[in-house]
């Protein structure tokens, strides 16, 4: 039989499969004709045999019969690729078999129809975009199968990342045909449930294993580097606005249709930002694109499930990345209102991660301004869960926002971003366009001769206000905000360390002590400090030595908030 009949008994076997319960006589009729022809593949697939690479260029406009032939092939093979489960368990080893003795056929003619090869030509509108793409996520399902085809192919892995990468210059987004948007979505699977991750006796299905428990495929991400020319920051715009992309293919009048495609492409973002990918400065665009993915995901029917796994990502961001900028990003372009709203619609575990880790970084003036910025600051601790998975008390609640009030406050009266010298006589956008903070970090000058003429006035301030005895990764302005929280602490609960103070043992009663007293805001509320001799004083009074200390899961830092004697304690 030619092979062009063997090509379409081979679609025509497997759609009727489809229709067949497992256990019917047909169905084992059925299964046994495709053996039969899978077993003869180099008389029925014969066309996969020629070199493609060895073809006259006149054959890459891909309409010669050489490349139909194969063409069909292929897509023949496809179609039994995706039978049914319950089928395709039982003709697994002939499948296995066939696409063993074909793989380098199969590769190098995926290669040559590849669209890769003819971008910004007139050939490109001729790439076979559908069947490459459903047979190459087709076949990452046998990865696991077939372990020693997959990591001696490098190549496999290219052309499936250049496809996923760039699948918005192969296909013609806007006009994306229902087909094409499924093929996109048939790689984000192939890729989050295959493609990155090492073959393991427990993958049979994408969904199958839990995320943290595979090993990731160092030839697999060392190829999809090589795709984006081992520019990270490039890779993530990439995902990120293809997300974009496919939101908007998804949304159908008010509801998300196909959603997950775009929960798909989401996961991997999350994927390879927590575990695989991560850099420590996500551009600003990402982070901006994600959080407006996230709000038009609250406006559409269906979109709040899509919305937690965007979450998720952007939370991934914010804990892998060297510095706060990301999650500063993410408040100013309004994510904490929709964290909230989505907190409210669906209270599981993503949105209380990720108002936890806010609550944590409100310690930093540039997390606390845009807070303050977002205007639902105040809201925050409806929606954080405590230690036992529970929402917090009501009484706990007011204490978190009352103490992210208070913080606010203090930014609000010291911080101020104009010239700290009365007489200055440059106009309000001359100044703030050359502020320079001082050391002491409460104020601001224009300019250098504007700092000199405060000086006198400025002077004992500034003394006063210098961060001594810095310990840890913390930024200046940082360090001294947190100091002046710890004096502001320090005199709320005065009569209470005083009364701890009393009553810890002295060794030695005729030498004055110094006092320890650590007040920790890696917490909020913060808890009750800790107070404890230190040793002997250097004075010939008792002192107390206070310490704000800082512990996030990122890092700890710690300054010197006070080093004043015992009985100014009393005046506070």
């Amino acid at each position: 039989m030619p092979s062009v009949e063997k090509d379409h008994e081979l679609c025509v076997l497997a759609n009727k499969l489809r229709d067949l319960d497992v256990s019917s006589r047909d169905a084992r009729n059925v299964r046994n004709r495709i053996k039969q022809v899978l077993h003869s593949h180099r008389r029925s697939l014969a066309d996969l045999n020629v070199d493609p690479f060895a073809l006259e260029s006149s054959h890459w406009d891909l309409q010669s019969l050489p490349v139909s032939g194969a063409l069909m092939n292929l897509e023949a093979l496809e179609e039994v690729l995706v039978i049914p489960d319950a089928h395709l368990e039982l003709l697994l080893q002939p499948i296995l078999s066939c696409v063993r003795d074909l793989w380098p056929s199969i590769i190098s003619w995926l290669d040559f129809l590849h669209p890769m090869h003819r971008v910004g030509t007139p050939r490109m509108q001729l790439a076979p975009l559908e069947t490459i793409t459903r047979l190459i996520s087709s076949l990452f399902t046998l990865k696991g199968s077939l372990p020693d085809l997959f990591a001696d192919t490098p190549r496999i892995y290219r052309l499936i990342f250049d496809l996923w990468v760039r699948f918005d210059i192969y296909c013609d987004m806007p006009r994306m045909n229902d087909t094409l948007h499924a093929c996109v979505g048939r790689l984000g699977y192939a890729v989050l449930g295959y493609a990155i991750w090492q073959p393991d006796k427990e993958m049979d299905g994408g969904a199958t294993m839990e995320m943290d428990k595979r090993t990731e495929d160092s030839v697999a991400l060392h190829a999809l580097l090589g795709v984006v020319r081992y520019r990270r920051r490039f890779l993530y715009r990439q995902i990120v606005r293809q997300s974009h992309i496919l939101l908007r293919l998804s949304v159908s009048g008010n509801a998300v249709r196909n959603d997950i495609i775009l929960q798909n492409q989401l996961a991997i973002l999350g994927v390879l930002s927590e575990r695989l990918l991560s850099i420590p400065h996500y551009p600003r665009e990402v982070v901006s694109r994600l959080v407006r993915i996230i709000q038009e995901l609250l406006t559409v029917t269906g979109g709040p499930a899509i919305a937690h796994t965007a979450t998720s990502a952007l939370h991934s961001m914010w804990r892998t990345a060297g510095d706060r900028c990301s999650l500063v990003w993410s408040l100013r372009a309004g994510v904490l209102p929709a964290i909230l709203t989505l907190r409210e619609i669906e209270p599981i575990r993503h949105s209380a991660n990720s108002l936890g880790l806010i609550s944590l970084e409100a310690m930093s003036v540039d997390v606390l301004r845009a807070l303050d910025s977002s205007g639902r600051a105040l809201d925050i601790a409806g929606g954080v869960l405590g230690l036992d998975e529970k929402p917090l008390e009501r009484k706990i609640q007011a204490e978190i926002n009352q103490n992210l009030r208070d913080r606010i406050a203090l930014i609000r009266s010291l911080y101020k971003k104009t010239c700290a010298y009365r007489l200055c006589i440059s106009s309000v956008e001359q100044a703030r366009a050359t502020l320079r903070r001082c050391s002491c970090q409460t104020v601001c000058y224009c300019c250098k001769q504007c700092q000199r003429r405060d000086w006198p006035t400025h002077r004992r301030a500034c003394r006063e206000n210098q961060v001594i005895a810095t310990h840890g990764d913390i930024a200046p302005l940082d360090a001294h905000f947190l100091m002046l929280c710890g004096r502001a602490r320090l005199r709320s609960l005065a009569p209470d360390i005083l009364a701890e103070i009393s009553r810890l043992p002295v060794a030695a009663p005729d030498v004055p002590p110094c006092f320890h007293v650590v007040l920790d805001f890696g917490v909020i509320p913060p808890a009750m400090p800790e107070v404890s001799v230190m040793g002997a004083s250097d004075t010939q009074e008792a002192m107390v030595w206070v310490t704000s200390f800082l512990h996030l899961p990122t890092r700890d830092a710690a300054v010197r908030a006070m080093y004043i004697p015992v009985r100014m304690l009393a005046a506070f």
